[in-house]
């Protein structure tokens, strides 16, 4: 009986340890969390514009469009728009059309580079999303929107 006893005690120290040592790598943090999260609404976005463009000849929405034609269309829901780190200025989602539909270089949506220390999360033209550091992003951007201005 009395080493029914300590196998049990021994059993039960052996369970403890496992959970001490193996939750703290499968929980997810608060703020990894609300990342994932706008990672999630950024992909959303992304993946509407792509549906928007295999229905209008493969051409992504223009600024003027984005988001309403997406919303009218029932694509993305309005609630979609508003992020869970949206700091007060009424940005949540930055839409940067291009000519590159499926390009895995082409920006397409950001979140505003305010939200998150940690960089800056962006969708591609391709349906990625990526956290970028603010400092590269920057970079990207401007590359991006220079090699889109048309010369008069």
């Amino acid at each position: 009986m009395k080493r029914f006893i300590w196998a049990i005690v021994v059993l039960a120290l052996v369970l403890f340890l496992l959970i001490v040592i193996v939750l703290p790598s499968i929980s997810v943090s608060r703020p990894n969390l609300s990342i994932l999260r706008s990672q999630t609404q950024v992909r959303s976005l992304v993946q509407g514009a792509i549906v928007y463009a295999g229905n209008h000849n493969y051409e992504l929405p223009t600024k003027e469009q984005w988001p309403d034609a997406l919303i009218e269309l029932g694509i993305i829901e309005p609630d979609l728009l508003v992020s869970r780190a949206e700091d007060g200025d009424g940005v949540s989602f930055i839409y940067v059309p291009g000519p590159n539909l499926f390009d895995e270089a082409q920006i397409l949506v950001y979140e505003d580079s305010k939200h998150w220390e940690q960089g800056v999360i962006v969708g591609f033209a391709d349906a990625s999303v990526e956290i970028i550091p603010h400092d590269e992003f920057d970079r990207m951007l401007a590359e991006q929107l220079a090699s889109q201005v048309t010369e008069p």
